[in-house]
């Protein structure tokens, strides 16, 4: 909690007092809805079905991001497939995981250190975020095991970069994980995801979680509310291998993004 705690003082010491109330106001409701999910998590949810366990999810999902200021827009949903499929998506912040899981709900992977994060760690883990250290050559192996069986009954979304960076620029894709889709033999789709300010339409840095604390972002993010919150489907990438793949994700996604 230190590690929270402490960056979200030493950000809030930049702003004036009127400034302050306004994000006081905000993280008071974010801790309000917080609570009410840890208690419908200790008594409720654990007995009810797979449908409305889903729902629970996907309210949650949407009150947070109603909280944090974000409007979400899909672009090209007539691309994504019946199927199952392999998303690939540039990674940008923690609120990812929030954004995909209102417009298009899917199992995503993520590091382990996103479990520890407030609200978002209890959040990913009630809706199934598949958890791997990506240092460990055994532990993405099984996570490659993992993806592939998922892939089977419901879509996977994955970050390649393995890491989150500055919004509009990515980093070089790791090829491993695409493994899982030639595996389970399902189509993979570049998916670009980009954060605007509402207002001015321009490129917004708040949700950035590059070189950044979780408090530090989550200030950032209401500070500069509203945010939209854009991800643009794209065409099946194509190769003969989990290299050829990602290679030309990573091409796809960083033409959409220049």
């Amino acid at each position: 909690m230190e590690g929270f705690i402490t960056p979200v003082l030493n950000i809030l010491n930049k702003y004036p007092s009127s400034k302050l109330v306004h994000i006081a106001y905000w993280m008071v409701l974010i801790l309000v809805k917080t609570l009410s999910i840890a208690l419908v998590t200790s008594f409720y949810f654990p007995f009810a079905n797979s449908l409305r366990k889903e729902s629970y999810i996907q309210s949650w999902v949407n009150d947070y991001l109603s909280l944090l200021g974000v409007q979400t827009e899909l672009v090209n949903e007539e691309l994504i497939p019946a199927q199952s499929f392999l998303f690939v998506a540039n990674h940008v912040s923690w609120l990812d995981f929030f954004v995909l899981q209102s417009l298009k709900p899917s199992r995503v992977v993520a590091k382990a250190e996103i479990a520890n994060l407030p609200f978002v760690g209890k959040l990913a883990k009630l809706a199934g975020v598949i958890f791997t250290d990506r240092h460990k050559a055994i532990a993405v192996k099984g996570t490659i095991k993992t993806i592939a069986s998922a892939l089977e009954r419901s879509p996977v979304c994955i970050f390649p970069e393995g890491t989150t960076h500055l919004s509009g620029e990515i980093l070089p894709f790791k090829s491993c994980l695409f493994e899982s889709a030639v595996i389970a033999q399902v189509p993979v789709i570049p998916l670009v995801i980009k954060y605007v300010e509402l207002k001015t339409g321009e490129r917004s840095e708040a949700p950035s979680y590059f070189h950044a604390s979780f408090g530090t972002t989550l200030v950032r993010i209401l500070m500069n509310r509203p945010i939209k919150a854009i991800l643009e489907v794209c065409p099946p990438a194509t190769g003969k291998d989990r290299r050829e793949l990602a290679n030309n994700c990573q091409r796809i996604i960083y033409n959409h993004l220049s």
